[in-house]
């Protein structure tokens, strides 16, 4: 069974005075592919979130958390990108030394290495925890 839905969405003149034909039409269908992806994912979320032998419903809370989190995964600042980047090289970096440094019978010998070695492992923690606090804040 299909079934139709138009979905009309009004916009002052305003809002799209300086859009070209061509700029409307390629709105128009990009709103259309969204909406499609946006009706798909809340699908899934329903089939996940239902309970066995229950009747398939989406609703308005549904629709909204999808759209959340669609928005949220899909618009990412620059500044927060240029962040991680930096947390994930100096993550992989302090990895790196750490392992590098580490010795096991070693560090009895040499307290600088042995310094050097928790030096690298709390820069390796804490960059790791920031890098992942960050990239799922809401």
């Amino acid at each position: 069974m299909w079934y139709h839905l138009e979905i009309k969405l009004q916009l002052d003149d305003s809002t799209l005075a300086n859009f070209s034909e061509d700029a409307k039409k390629t709105l128009s269908l990009e709103l259309t592919k969204y909406s499609v992806y946006l009706v798909s994912e809340a699908n899934n979320y329903e089939a996940t979130e239902r309970q066995p032998h229950a009747e398939a419903e989406v609703t308005s809370n549904i629709v909204v958390l999808v759209t959340k989190s669609i928005n949220k995964h899909k618009i990412v600042k620059k500044k927060n990108i240029w962040i991680l980047a930096i947390l994930k090289i100096v993550a992989t970096l302090s990895t790196l030394f750490a392992g590098l440094l580490f010795d096991g019978k070693g560090f009895t010998d040499n307290l600088i290495i042995h310094v050097a070695f928790i030096v690298m492992l709390i820069i390796m923690c804490v960059s790791v925890m920031l890098d992942f606090i960050l990239s799922y804040k809401e």
